[in-house]
């Protein structure tokens, strides 16, 4: 016989519940338009006599209009135009007198009406109006297993830190007119062959590219110093400024080729030289050879608080694909 009784114990609850909300929302409602007149301003005993009753709505409010309006009602500087629903508002000065039952329906609601969210239950006088108090939450995360991570431990003395470089190729750049540009301030050598242009860029002072693609190679060392120094940064150190990255992404692509070192103009080829020098012969474009940094230089710049320049390294050792990875207990 009372088989369905939890369900039904369950029915009348909720409906407590929205009729508490209800009749909360109601009073708030028959104060707030006691309170203000026509055009939301407080009304003159002579007004309030004047102005014909007005009939409160009966009918519920959906429980979403009860939690967008936020626990408590919200305050302005300065009353203003009434919005729909029964959002109340009070003008300058005026003291907000609390509503001891609606104060106990929030305390015992509180979890699905926004507590927790900054800003959702009081503002400051003339910060905003109850539309305010969903958006600060709006941000707001919750604990999950996305705040969690995975990380690779890795012994680096036994394995250490292995850098290679990340060569750049411009396809709207022909070889010659990049070699051409790079002549008014860089020193340019010219190499028939690539492997001799790949042995003197090992052997080049930094900073030093090598230009290649079809037709040849060509070595830029020793830049202008001038044009180098107006050309980096004034905030970046000097380290950060000595990388052979940062002298190509603040000098040589913007000053000497007009472009910048995106994803839209450069494609990347990691580690080959020779692969970035097929693709630039492909495209009928220029492959940017470069050294790899040192793991020293890189540790420098970080302990420095920077960061090294967008695809600067290349870096290993990485995990296998495939490899299988468990889990450890965390006091």
């Amino acid at each position: 016989m009372n088989a369905d009784l939890h369900d039904r114990q369950a029915l009348i609850a909720d409906g407590h519940h929205r009729y508490a909300t209800y009749r909360v929302l109601q009073r708030q409602e028959h104060e707030t338009r006691r309170r203000t007149g026509p055009a939301g301003t407080r009304a003159s005993g002579s007004d309030q006599r004047a102005t014909p009753p007005t009939t409160p709505d009966t009918r519920p409010a959906p429980p979403t209009t009860y939690e967008a309006a936020g626990p408590t009602p919200q305050r302005t500087g300065a009353a203003g135009p009434r919005r729909p629903g029964p959002q109340p508002t009070h003008s300058a000065g005026e003291p907000q007198r609390p509503d001891p039952e609606r104060a106990d329906l929030a305390s015992r609601h509180g979890d699905s009406a926004g507590a927790g969210r900054p800003g959702s239950a009081q503002q400051d006088d003339g910060a905003g109006t109850g539309q305010d108090a969903p958006a600060a939450g709006a941000g707001r995360s919750t604990a999950g297993p996305w705040d969690f991570g995975l990380a690779l431990l890795v012994d680096s003395s036994a394995y250490p830190p292995d850098l290679k470089a990340i060569h750049r190729v411009i396809p709207g750049l022909p070889l010659d007119e990049a070699a051409a540009r790079a002549k008014g301030s860089w020193r340019v050598h010219d190499y028939d062959d690539l492997t001799l242009g790949l042995a003197a860029l090992d052997e080049a002072a930094e900073p030093a590219f090598l230009l290649a693609g079809e037709g040849g190679a060509h070595l830029l060392t020793d830049p202008d110093p001038v044009q180098l120094a107006h050309a980096m940064p004034p905030e970046r150190s000097d380290r950060w400024s000595s990388l052979n990255t940062s002298v190509l992404s603040e000098f040589v692509m913007p000053k000497v080729w007009g472009m910048r070192d995106d994803e839209r103009a450069v494609r990347i080829v990691h580690h080959d030289a020779r692969a970035a020098v097929r693709l630039a012969a492909r495209s009928g474009g220029t492959a940017v050879i470069l050294k790899p940094l040192k793991a020293e230089e890189v540790l420098a710049v970080a302990a420095g608080g920077e960061r090294v320049p967008r695809k600067s390294t290349s870096f290993g050792p990485k995990p296998r694909t495939g490899l299988v990875l468990r889990t450890f207990a965390i006091d």
